[in-house]
């Protein structure tokens, strides 16, 4: 079984992080108008962004890959991105890469359950 990189997942998180610092600084300078805006506010707005909300599932098809496909085919094949409801999957050989494309609509339905609907609409296997 492949251990989870938690540097990766951090790394693909880091945009996310760099828009919540300048939402941060953004609500400093709001502050300094004499304005004043609640954290709570900072991150509500941040939390219904698309981009962070994608990063965030992403992350957790990354971290329960092994639960949804199971240990076999995680030890062969890794999500390497989730963009526009497009989940990009690294096979470790020609033969996994195959055997996933028949498998594609039961990996589908499983991430459906795992995640919700919707998340993920469509697997591309390289």
């Amino acid at each position: 079984m492949v251990a989870y990189d938690g540097i990766s997942g951090l790394i693909s998180l880091a945009p996310l992080l760099r828009n919540l610092y300048i939402d941060l600084f953004k609500a400093q300078e709001v502050m300094r108008s004499r304005r004043t805006l609640h954290v709570s506010d900072v991150l509500s707005r941040l939390f219904r962004q698309p981009k962070f909300r994608q990063g965030i599932r992403a992350a957790q098809i990354k971290l329960r890959w092994a639960e949804i496909v199971g240990p076999e085919i995680a030890a062969r094949a890794q999500p390497v991105r989730l963009s526009h409801g497009r989940l990009e999957v690294h096979c470790d050989h020609d033969v996994w890469r195959t055997e996933l494309q028949y498998l594609k609509p039961e990996l589908l339905k499983r991430i459906a359950e795992v995640e919700g609907d919707g998340v993920v609409k469509e697997i591309f296997l390289k």
